[in-house]
């Protein structure tokens, strides 16, 4: 199993289920239908791109939360049917889309909770630790895109309130200051765990040498700055500068998908879910 390949799969499999969550705080009355189908659109390219990585030996279906099922076909069959419903909320958009988004998101949050376990280093580590880690780094990354094409949309429409995309905004900084405390919590919790290389490789990364310079690395980076820029966010939606919100956006992309690539990359090579 190709590490670049995992951790490519990874990121965008976050940012195509995480972006579909603000669509389920905006009405498409108000937005409109073109916003939630490019929304879908995009989530789907960034399924099949992920798929195209091909991080795993082979794809294979496999039914969900069956022991005996694999996890890599557990992931691709509930990735393909987020794929499903999303395709579903394209064209039945006005006959109860919204149900289809929300059924496209719990299907792709599962796969999300299984791929941890695709992961080839198994650890001491409690799955729900790591499936707690993957979920949230998926909403993390895709609330910020979601996000970001919100601000977007005001120059396509220019009669919008500002209410989708300060509740967009809104989001995104729950979702980021949730994350920040679920690292925290993690590490800390694990550097006191009674089981000793536990302890020691989760001590060892609050050094200041490797892997330690890669953790506060992807803490400065991952979450530090994105929790600065969230506040600049919500500044400029507050006197309704929409472009400027939207170009802090774009900087705040960038700073959580290199935070999130250094916490996959520890994952892999420490088993420890930051």
């Amino acid at each position: 199993m190709d590490a670049l390949k995992l951790i490519f799969f990874s990121l965008l499999t976050h940012f195509a289920i995480g972006a579909l969550v603000p669509l389920l705080l905006i009405s498409v009355e108000e937005m409109g239908t073109m916003f939630f189908r490019l929304i879908s659109i995009l989530s789907i390219i960034l399924l099949a791109c992920a798929f195209w990585a091909h991080p795993f030996m082979e794809i294979t279906f496999a039914i969900p939360f069956v022991a005996a099922s694999p996890h890599e076909g557990q992931v691709v069959t509930l990735l393909a049917t987020s794929i499903f419903f999303l395709v579903l909320t394209i064209f039945l958009l006005n006959r109860g889309g919204s149900i289809f988004v929300t059924l496209a998101i719990l299907a792709g949050l599962a796969a999300m909770a299984k791929l941890p376990l695709a992961f080839s280093n198994a650890t001491a580590v409690p799955i729900w630790m790591a499936a707690g880690s993957f979920m949230s780094a998926a909403l993390l990354l895709g609330s910020v895109l979601g996000t970001m094409i919100t601000g977007h949309w005001y120059l396509v429409n220019r009669k919008l309130t500002m209410r989708p995309l300060r509740m967009a905004t809104w989001v995104f900084i729950g979702i980021a200051a949730l994350r920040t405390i679920f690292v925290i919590a993690t590490v800390a919790g694990l550097a006191g765990s009674s089981q000793t290389a536990l302890a020691e490789t989760a001590k060892s990364l609050l050094d200041f040498s490797m892997p330690g310079i890669l953790f506060w690395a992807r803490v400065g980076f991952g979450l530090a700055i994105p929790l600065v820029f969230g506040w600049m966010i919500w500044s400029s939606v507050k006197v309704r500068n929409t472009q400027s919100a939207t170009g802090i956006l774009y900087a705040t992309i960038v700073m959580i998908l290199v935070g999130e690539a250094f916490a996959k990359y520890l994952y892999l090579f420490t088993g420890i879910p930051v």
